[in-house]
């Protein structure tokens, strides 16, 4: 049966820019590169005087001993047409230096101005305790090349460039692999093991959102009902029933912890519903310690952070 060119060809999504972007779709696109880019606890502070929301963020070095040093970085988000001027980039200095910060990272969709160039590297030359860091829209376009998969997300191009096109096409035939495997398991009501279940997330939500891309363009997160009822996934026991957090995100998160504790982890309910809590009696904060590129990629995926402290991790949904 003959099918139409309407039916046949699907529209793609128009490629954006940085100044297409909405503000908050600004700062969250920064959000993502700050996680993509390896930096840990990175989450979202009050909004500022200027209605934009600072992220905070930690990085971790080693000093010439071997000793690991923490740094502290505040992130601030400035999608300007025009050049970023000495007086903007001061304002936010006291409140870093308040909040004991090493780091004043700015990133902006513009240049900043020369009197600006100047004045930072007087200030940095000094040795004042905060040291400011500058990201000019150039700087910008150099990092998302390095993280075709941001520029696909936020829709700054179609499909992700090579070698990232490549290994997209990889990793959805390994999704399928792995899907087709677990299903078949499931079928003959054999029980997978943890890490299978957690292939098998990873396969859902790689397949989700690319769906979620060519169809809508955008990321479209679905939220749990019943999960006490259903109870989705083995070595997890849900304490909360309903959730405004990305299901899909949420079960692959959950999923690769399990399987990497070999413990329950346990799903609790916050005030917030778009928020939950995960505690187990395995020390969460070191499988995140050495796995936290891959869990920072699936909250990249989901549009949720998660924050790291000694007895649990806590999930919030990006509004």
């Amino acid at each position: 049966m003959a099918t139409s060119k309407k039916a046949r060809t699907r529209k793609l999504p128009k490629i954006r820019t940085l100044l297409n972007l909405t503000p908050t779709e600004f700062e969250n696109l920064i959000f993502d590169l700050m996680v993509t880019r390896g930096m840990t606890n990175v989450q979202w502070r009050t909004p500022g005087a200027d209605g934009g929301r600072d992220i905070e963020a930690a990085t971790t070095e080693l000093d010439f001993s071997g000793a690991q040093v923490i740094r502290k970085w505040f992130i601030e988000c400035k999608r300007y047409e025009k050049s970023v001027d000495w007086p903007t980039i001061y304002s936010k200095i006291s409140y870093a230096d308040s909040h004991q910060v090493d780091f004043l990272l700015l990133c902006t969709t513009a240049t900043f101005s020369p009197a600006a160039i100047s004045r930072v590297d007087a200030w940095n030359s000094s040795h004042r305790t905060v040291s400011i860091r500058l990201w000019p829209k150039h700087e910008l376009d150099l990092q998302f090349q390095q993280h075709p998969d941001l520029l696909l997300k936020y829709r700054l191009a179609n499909t992700p460039s090579t070698p990232g096109r490549s290994i997209l096409t990889l990793a959805l035939a390994l999704s399928k692999t792995v899907s087709s495997h677990y299903s078949r398991l499931v079928f003959e009501d054999r029980k997978p093991d943890l890490m299978l279940q957690a292939a098998q997330s990873f396969s859902h939500l790689l397949t989700r959102r690319m769906d979620d891309l060519e169809r809508e363009g955008a990321i479209m997160p679905t939220f749990p009902q019943g999960l006490k009822g259903k109870q989705p996934l083995a070595g997890c026991k849900f304490l909360v029933d309903t959730l405004t957090v990305d299901e899909t995100g949420l079960i692959a998160f959950v999923a690769y912890l399990a399987a990497l504790a070999n413990k329950t982890i346990d799903i609790h309910e916050e005030a917030d519903p778009s928020s939950c809590r995960l505690t187990s009696t395995a020390r969460l904060s070191d499988i995140l310690s050495r796995y936290g590129t891959t869990f920072g990629a699936i909250a990249t995926w989901a549009d949720f952070e998660f924050h790291v402290t000694t007895s649990h991790i806590r999930i919030q949904q990006r509004k």
